[in-house]
């Protein structure tokens, strides 16, 4: 992938106020797209008990998609519920670091350690533990096999 891919994993140490650095790369393409805050949710993905993180332009286009959506519609609702009800905005301290709300660090079950999870167009935020057990299921899941010969995998 393109160096303006968020890829790759890395776990931080979450401090006891909630504030964790992020890692230097990610910060490195957010500084490239003059970032200077980054927009935190919960993940609107029912397995991803994970905050999802959003770059200015990212989170622009995820709203603008959003608001194509007739606002009576069951997809709008939960977006708006689950995505929208919890954003936060967060900026950078002069360590690097953001300070998690706690309510995402309640719903990610974050204590102690953070895992960064790089999603392409944006990154995650997870408990180490309960991201192996995803990757986990994920490998114990043969259902995958043929859609992945599909790809070419």
């Amino acid at each position: 992938m393109g160096d303006n891919v968020f890829d790759g994993r890395k776990d931080h140490t979450l401090d006891a106020k909630g504030r964790v650095s992020v890692p230097e790369r990610y910060r490195n393409i957010l500084q490239s797209q003059d970032a200077r805050e980054i927009f935190l949710t919960q993940s609107a993905v029912r397995d991803r008990l994970c905050i999802t993180v959003w770059s200015p332009d990212e989170w622009k286009s995820f709203l603008e998609r959003i608001n194509a959506i007739a606002p009576s519609h069951p997809t709008r609702q939960y977006l708006d519920d689950i995505v929208l009800s919890t954003k936060e905005v967060c900026s950078f301290d002069t360590n690097g670091r953001i300070l998690i709300p706690q309510h995402l660090r309640q719903f990610a079950d974050l204590d102690g350690q953070a895992r960064f999870v790089g999603r392409g167009k944006n990154f995650e935020i997870w408990n180490p533990a309960k991201h192996e057990a995803l990757l986990q299921s994920h490998r114990d899941n043969t259902a995958i096999d043929e859609s992945l010969h599909l790809f070419g995998v």
